[in-house]
């Protein structure tokens, strides 16, 4: 590995800052429900998150211009920290205000996503790029696999308040542990106006092809996944499956352990092209969505959303891989922001359509629907798999 004490300081920052983000979802859900007894209200919390990111992401180009990637994340993660310090202090006020400081955190979060991305292939280098790519895929799932179950044990053994007293902490620790990450060099294009700066990410990709067919890829896919939220699976369970909400968790737990076994598998994969992972990814899932609309059983809906979380993994690596492969490093990070961008736009209007049309047909037409969305991904990645390779 290129860098290897950066890549683990950054590794071990960024996994604990992840389960610090589950922490404080947690326990503002909890405090929220508590505050309005409304599911409603509550679910103004993701939607806050959601559309918050895309506005940082939107401006993360203005900031990669003007500062070196370490200082971008150091400082997001410290804001987070005074945000989150005052949100604790503030728990028991209205709600606007906890949804003020929610959207600060979600703001922030849309610096931080981009820039890591873009310092993994710089502390890495390309030998180790495919390992590195492993580690931070198994790591992100794990940590959003177990820490929403011990988020929710800790308010249920000593309250929502101390949850984000314990985040506080957690953040801190993260970090303290980032300002020991090498610094990366930068050189800024003082050529560029602000408008050039927020649009230059999305003018290299439209000028490599490379790119410009996994965007594609990706916005396409981020409609068709929208359907493995947490919210349809659970009304799928009920209306599909006939299951209690015990069976929403056994879904759930076995979609992120197939994430997490696909990130230890990928590595293996160095000696396969990324355009057949892609493809032969693609094609399973679209076959899966449809046999998952019509399953054999809950247990058999199970070993199909297992083998689903498998192959979405892999296809979501492989496309990261060749993102990195492709971009010039001064790009990287401009790249990844407009990336962020897109997936969080994208999946907030397919959450709002996919929803629209659950309610108004019903939640096995979401997930043919899904399957057909696929198809469509499927026949593009064949028609275009020639321009999905790694870079040199």
């Amino acid at each position: 590995m290129k860098d290897f004490r950066s890549f683990m300081l950054l590794w071990s920052s960024q996994t604990i800052s992840n389960a610090g983000d589950v922490f404080y979802i947690v326990g503002l859900i909890s405090i929220v429900y508590q505050l309005t007894d409304s599911v409603m209200m509550v679910s103004l919390i993701p939607l806050t998150n959601t559309l918050s990111r895309m506005v940082g992401g939107l401006i993360t180009p203005i900031l990669i211009h003007q500062l070196p990637l370490r200082r971008i994340l150091t400082m997001s993660m410290f804001l987070k920290i005074m945000a989150l310090a005052i949100l604790y202090l503030v728990h028991g006020a209205q709600l606007i205000w906890i949804l003020v400081l929610v959207g600060i955190n979600s703001f922030l979060d849309g610096w931080a996503s981009p820039t890591r991305n873009a310092m993994i292939p710089e502390f890495a280098g390309k030998e180790a790029l495919l390992k590195a790519n492993s580690m931070t895929a198994i790591s992100d799932n794990s940590v959003f696999l177990i820490s929403w179950p011990v988020g929710s044990l800790f308010v249920a053994a000593f309250g929502s308040e101390k949850l984000l007293g314990l985040t506080v902490i957690i953040y801190a620790v993260a970090w303290v542990l980032m300002l020991f990450v090498r610094q990366i060099a930068h050189e800024p294009d003082i050529k560029l106006n602000i408008i050039q700066q927020l649009l230059d990410g999305w003018t290299y990709i439209l000028k490599v092809p490379s790119l410009k067919a996994v965007f594609t890829i990706d916005m396409i896919i981020t409609f068709s996944s929208v359907v493995w939220a947490s919210a349809f699976l659970l009304v799928y369970v009920d209306e599909v499956l006939g299951k209690g909400e015990t069976w929403w968790g056994y879904i759930n737990a076995v979609f992120f352990s197939g994430f997490i076994i696909a990130g230890f598998l990928y590595s293996k994969l160095a000696k396969f092209q990324l355009n057949k992972i892609i493809l032969i990814c693609s094609l399973f899932t679209t076959i899966l969505t449809f046999f998952f609309a019509f399953p054999n059983g809950a247990v058999g809906a199970l070993l199909i959303i297992f083998a689903l979380g498998v192959c979405g993994q892999f296809q979501g690596l492989a496309q990261l891989t060749i993102i990195q492969t492709n971009t010039l490093p001064n790009q990287l990070a401009k790249v990844f922001s407009a990336q962020d961008v897109l997936i969080t736009g994208s999946y907030a209007v397919s959450m709002l359509l996919f929803g629209w049309i659950g309610e108004m047909v019903n939640i096995r037409f979401v997930f043919i629907l899904s399957g057909v969305l696929m198809t469509i991904v499927t026949i593009y990645i064949l028609r275009r798999r020639s321009v999905l390779v790694a870079g040199e």
